[in-house]
């Protein structure tokens, strides 16, 4: 197959994974979260707090990780290109911190 057909085939040529890490996304934000109360599919997230925010991030032993746009909420990304896929291994490999 040539790399123009790979490129416009049906199938991604590959998907870039993302998701949150300790700290990132904390019970009481304002995206809503998931506990071990509310985690049962099609069923509401735990809602907006800002105190029990505030009281998960007084237990943290560290400070959260920061996230480009291309780990915004956690994701599962489609690769169409050449292209697309060496950024998503740029970025995976250079831009995401220690």
């Amino acid at each position: 197959m040539s790399p123009t057909h790979l490129e416009f085939s049906a199938a991604p040529l590959a998907y870039l994974i993302t998701f949150n890490t300790d700290g990132s996304w904390l019970h009481g934000d304002r995206r809503g979260s998931v506990d071990r109360f509310h985690n049962r599919y099609g069923t509401p997230r735990v809602a907006a707090n800002p105190l029990r925010e505030s009281y998960e991030r007084g237990l943290l032993k560290h400070p959260p990780d920061e996230y480009s746009p291309w780990a915004d909420q956690g994701s599962r990304r489609n690769l169409w290109t050449h292209q697309e896929v060496i950024n998503a291994v740029v970025y995976a490999e250079y831009e995401q911190g220690e």
